[in-house]
């Protein structure tokens, strides 16, 4: 294995094993400050950008204290490609990076703030050390795979230093600053990648008590305070919701809990008068925060701990630090007031992960989990995403992530993912898709998604076997999608379908529909299987075709479904949907009982 090779390698197990980002791509820069620094994973992805975070220039920063040169800040582009033009844009790309360093400086409110993760989290951490910001040295690092000579790189790339030159001048002149470019010999040190590294302990205030047990979990309950829990979100972003079943909600910003909680900080720490309530009503207002931990020691009043993972808490948690950064209200917030907000907290501390993972379930009772949250950093499901990022479509495995990656900049992530501009592909909905078009499971479970993620079925969907060709599995999906609204165009012709559900009749009609195409006109597969759709109005040509599949001519189904599944005996006029022995007889008309669809495309896509 060559070196690009072992380095794609590393970053791919890198990826997998902290679930950070969408791609391997996106885990680059941890993995760098992982491997140079020899930080932590949860640290060094709380220093990475996501990967869709807004074009400021930043992928990943850290602060690293030199034995020698001081305090030294390295600033992270990453270019995951062997592309000389890729390198040359990162190079370029640092002008803005310098500008908002600029501003960090200075003191100035940043526009980036709200669109980009790690900017405040670079600014916190530097205004730790503000005696030492005169002369912080700031080494920009650009990673890349690029293994042209040097004479081909100093060629293509003179005009991006010279620029980069004048803009260090121009906007940082009183620091020593350097341009590195880290290519793969460089990546890669001698030696293996170190095997465990703890975190900094973090140190929360705490008035509690240590519970007694009987087993080596430890639990601890209390106060802790808001404040602290923010500043953990700070430092290490949405790795530290990672083992949470959902991703914040958005669409609940301006109502329920968020709102409520908006409401309660603007009244306890913002236009302070003798009548404004004291900061520990917050504690009796609303739900606490349950904390998993690797290590705890507790001292008095302060818990110090390693490896922290909020398993419930998030909308609280990021719904405060969205109030802290919103302009209107950072100046009028009242310090002193903020960093007395208390909030229950429990800490559990085990390295039992099945354990966790009950706590997770139990601690997000009050709101319904999908069935698919347990699965979401499953490895099939993080190299589907990856497979389908290459080909600009965004596969949601955890509920919420389009939403949470698509508000931070816009435009940046319709161009990365212009083939899911509108909606994501679900995990849940391609899990549907597949389950439904094959022989097994029974349609009767296909139809139900909680069934569809119990263990045995789940491996039985997602098996390698059936995830090879993906412009079949868009496809699938989009015709799941689609199904409805053309059984309804066909539903308005005859009064033969009166009373049958389309929402039901939806599973065993994309059943015979999808094996139909696949044997008999595949290039519908290749039509409509590279972009994901959204709404599909009456005019849509993919509904159009499907209505137009299920006359006499084609598969018959418009027949069928009522030769088949009229039932007057029964209280709504049909039989079951899924009733065994109705879909078989179906697929035998229709003569698509013995086609595999994965079996026919599985492998087609690289053939093509």
């Amino acid at each position: 294995m060559d070196t690009i090779d072992s380095i794609r390698a590393e970053v791919s197990k890198f990826h997998q094993d902290h679930g950070f980002g969408r791609s391997a791509a996106d885990a680059f820069p941890a993995w760098w400050l992982h491997r140079r620094f020899e930080l932590a994973g949860q640290e060094a992805t709380g220093r990475t950008a996501d990967g869709a975070a807004g074009d400021f220039g930043l992928d990943a920063f850290h602060l690293h204290q030199h034995p020698e040169r001081g305090l030294t800040l390295h600033l992270v582009q990453a270019k995951f490609s062997e592309s000389r033009q890729e390198l040359k844009k990162a190079i370029i790309g640092f002008e803005r990076t310098m500008q908002e360093v600029q501003r960090i400086f200075s003191g100035v409110p940043s526009e980036a703030a709200s669109q980009h993760r790690i900017i405040p989290s670079l600014a916190a951490a530097i205004q730790r050390h503000p005696e030492a910001i005169q002369n912080l040295r700031i080494e920009f690092e650009v990673l890349h795979l690029c293994s042209d000579e040097d004479q081909t790189l100093d060629r293509t790339l003179a005009g991006a230093r010279e620029k980069f030159s004048d803009c260090a001048q121009t906007l940082l002149g009183n620091h020593v600053v350097n341009l590195n470019l880290n290519g793969p010999e460089k990546l890669l040190p001698r030696g293996p990648a170190p095997v465990n590294v703890p975190t900094q302990a973090r140190v929360l205030r705490f008035e509690g008590v240590e519970l007694k047990t009987s087993g080596t979990t430890r639990y601890f309950a209390g106060l802790g305070y808001l404040s602290d829990l923010v500043d953990l979100y700070r430092d290490f972003g949405e790795q530290l919701f990672s083992k949470n079943v959902r991703f914040f909600n958005f669409k609940g910003l301006e109502k329920g809990p968020a709102r409520h909680i908006r409401e309660t900080l603007r009244t306890l720490c913002m236009n302070i008068k003798e009548s404004s309530p004291p900061p520990e009503r917050f504690a009796m207002f609303h739900n606490g925060v349950t904390v998993h931990a690797k290590w705890v020691e507790k001292t008095e009043g302060q818990l110090s701990i390693r490896g922290p993972n909020v398993l419930n808490g998030c909308q609280t948690i990021k719904s405060s630090f969205l109030f802290t950064q919103e302009p209107k209200n950072k100046a009028r917030i009242d310090e002193n007031r903020w960093r007395s907000i208390p909030v229950p907290v429990r800490v559990v501390v085990t390295h039992d992960e099945d354990f966790v993972r009950h706590v997770t379930v139990s601690n997000n009772r009050q709101t319904a989990i999908r069935p698919s949250a347990f699965r979401a950093n499953d490895p099939v499901q993080l190299r589907l995403a990856e497979r389908f990022e290459e080909r600009k479509i965004f596969y949601e495995r955890q509920e919420g992530a389009f939403e949470n990656h698509s508000r931070a900049k816009e435009l940046a992530f319709e161009e990365l993912y212009s083939n899911s501009r509108h909606e994501p592909l679900k995990m849940e909905e391609l899990a549907q898709a597949i389950a439904v078009v094959s022989d097994q499971p029974a349609l009767s479970v296909a139809s139900k998604l909680s069934d569809i993620f119990e263990d045995a079925t789940y491996k039985r969907v997602f098996d390698e076997d059936k995830l090879g060709n993906l412009e079949l599995l868009v496809f699938l999906r989009n015709m799941l999608r689609v199904v409805p609204f053309a059984l309804k165009d066909v539903k308005d012709k005859t009064a033969n379908l009166e009373g049958l559900s389309r929402a039901r009749f939806t599973f065993p009609v994309t059943k015979i529909l999808a094996r139909y195409i696949v044997k008999t006109a595949p290039k519908l597969v290749t039509e409509y299987g590279a972009v994901v759709l959204g709404r599909t109005g009456p005019t849509h040509p993919l509904r159009d075709r499907l209505k137009k599949l299920m006359a006499a001519q084609n598969t018959g189904l418009q027949q069928l479904l009522y030769e088949i599944w009229r039932d007057p005996k029964q209280d709504l006029g049909w039989k079951s949907a899924t009733d065994q022995d109705c879909v078989q007889r179906a697929l035998k008309k229709t003569r698509t009982d013995g086609v595999d669809v994965f079996a026919i495309l599985g492998a087609a896509e690289t053939d093509r």
